[in-house]
């Protein structure tokens, strides 16, 4: 028995000491089952030219709106809803079976998102120095502060908040409520972790989704014959939407040839022309702009696949024959609208 008891001390004593190194040699706690999860990367060049990694949405993902090129993705259960009710703030919900209505959630979760600008973390620390919880982590690869507070209603809340990267002046702020019977409690928290590991933060020139490597390969191959220099292709557009770039004189007919916008489904919202500004008689590039009017097929808390769309520039064909058909498919990604 004394052999068994001075081996559980000494196991104990390597796992104390195992624990401090660990936590002392990384300075900040991993949130996530084991440790962080990495966002999907591409490799991509630094501005000192050495070699970095930039996240990558998948599409599927909820697409927050650009808040001055800073904009957010997350893969949202599709038992939560989501709602944009500032131009920087969004709250994903989800109730439970308990929940009492017409109250507060008393069974599911509640999580506010707000991006705040010209805030760092250092700036929200400083601000929390009488908080004895607050503690920097590493949220989906990201520095990140957590710290608790209370809402006006008394309600538990706790916040991770997210720097965002490349040295941007900005921070996203999560702020998460979780209520309901002590056995659903642990799986709800499960469920906004994973959610909040998912993350993916992009900014500046990163700031559009990437797109497929078969749709970029379709443009460039339709790159001698016109070129697109506004919308960017994968970028998120409102109305009045303006097209502009170059094309081949023989793209046109009268210095002119048709656009079309269309939805998620391919259902026409919005047609137009876009309009040669120069001589359009020749077979060199000339350049073009149009204007698209439209609603807004998506609304935000709508599915995320209904955000996308397709802007489609026409090859004039005067004569109706299938064998002079050309056109030009660039995807687009929706602002929501106000409803519909």
């Amino acid at each position: 028995m004394q052999y068994v008891f001075g081996a559980l001390i000494f196991i104990a004593i390597l796992a104390a000491g195992w624990i401090f190194l660990d936590t002392t040699g990384m300075g900040t706690l991993n949130l996530g089952e084991e440790g962080t999860t990495t966002p999907p990367t591409a490799t991509t060049t630094e501005p000192d030219g050495t070699a970095g990694t930039s996240p990558r949405p998948d599409p599927d993902m909820f697409a927050s709106e650009p808040v001055n090129s800073v904009q957010f993705f997350l893969d949202v259960p599709t038992s939560t809803t989501a709602e944009q009710v500032r131009s920087d703030i969004y709250e994903f919900t989800f109730v439970g079976p308990e929940s009492e209505p017409n109250t507060e959630i008393t069974d599911g979760y509640f999580v506010s998102a707000q991006v705040e600008e010209n805030t760092t973390l250092a700036d929200v620390e400083a601000d929390l120095t009488a908080n004895p919880s607050t503690s920097m982590v590493t949220l989906a690869g990201y520095d990140a502060l957590t710290y608790e507070s209370e809402s006006e209603l008394g309600t538990e809340v706790t916040h991770y908040v997210v720097a965002v990267p490349g040295g941007t002046e900005a921070v996203i702020d999560f702020a998460v409520t979780i209520s309901g019977p002590e056995e659903s409690v642990e799986q709800y928290r499960e469920e906004v972790m994973s959610m909040l590991r998912s993350l993916i933060i992009i900014h500046d020139d990163t700031a559009a989704p990437s797109i497929p490597e078969e749709v970029q390969a379709a443009i460039e191959a339709k790159s001698d014959l016109i070129v697109v220099n506004q919308p960017v292709p994968g970028s998120t557009i409102e109305s009045p939407l303006t097209v502009s770039g170059e094309a081949r004189g023989t793209w046109y007919f009268e210095a002119s040839f048709p656009l079309v916008l269309t939805d998620w489904d391919g259902r026409i919202i919005a047609e137009g022309f876009a309009t040669a500004e120069g001589e359009w008689m020749t077979e060199d590039l000339v350049p073009y702009s149009g204007t698209l009017e439209f609603t807004s097929p998506y609304s935000a808390g709508d599915p995320a696949f209904m955000q996308r769309g397709s802007l489609i520039l026409q090859k004039a064909n005067p004569s109706g024959l299938p064998e002079n058909d050309d056109a030009l498919e660039i995807p687009v990604m929706f602002a929501p609208g106000s409803g519909n």
